[in-house]
């Protein structure tokens, strides 16, 4: 019987500590969500309360849509080797949130790069 409560204990241990890392997480995902869901437009070509980060280039016109922007964040977090302490937890989990939302509720998540030319004629179209 002692043979069997040790592991069990052990992996009790490990099952409550991996809950316990994980709250700041999905604490930090469910803000993210809701604030980029307030702060987004309603969908796609929509202005939302913040104006979107949107570069030109030349020819083209480079849309830093809230993902891509979090993506690189995250990125650049872990390329510089930062360690996953509980307070980054919060903060992964909150770019988390702002990936999904910007992934899931949008059209256009994809377009990032986008030809000038291509983008007048379809609004041309769309006023058609």
């Amino acid at each position: 019987m002692e043979k069997v409560k040790k592991p069990l204990l052990l992996f009790s241990f490990g099952v409550a500590l991996a809950y316990i890392s994980a709250i700041p997480f999905y604490s930090g995902s469910f803000l993210g969500y809701i604030l980029a869901k307030f702060f987004s437009g309603k969908s796609t070509a929509c202005q939302g309360r913040l104006k979107s980060i949107i570069l030109n280039v030349g020819t083209y016109r480079i849309h830093l849509h809230h993902w891509f922007i979090s993506v690189l964040i995250i990125l650049g977090l872990l390329i510089k080797g930062i360690c996953l302490s509980e307070f980054l937890l919060g903060t992964f989990g909150f770019l988390a949130g702002l990936i999904f939302q910007g992934i899931y509720h949008y059209q256009d998540w994809h377009r990032i790069l986008i030809k000038k030319e291509i983008l007048a004629r379809a609004v041309k179209e769309s006023q058609n």
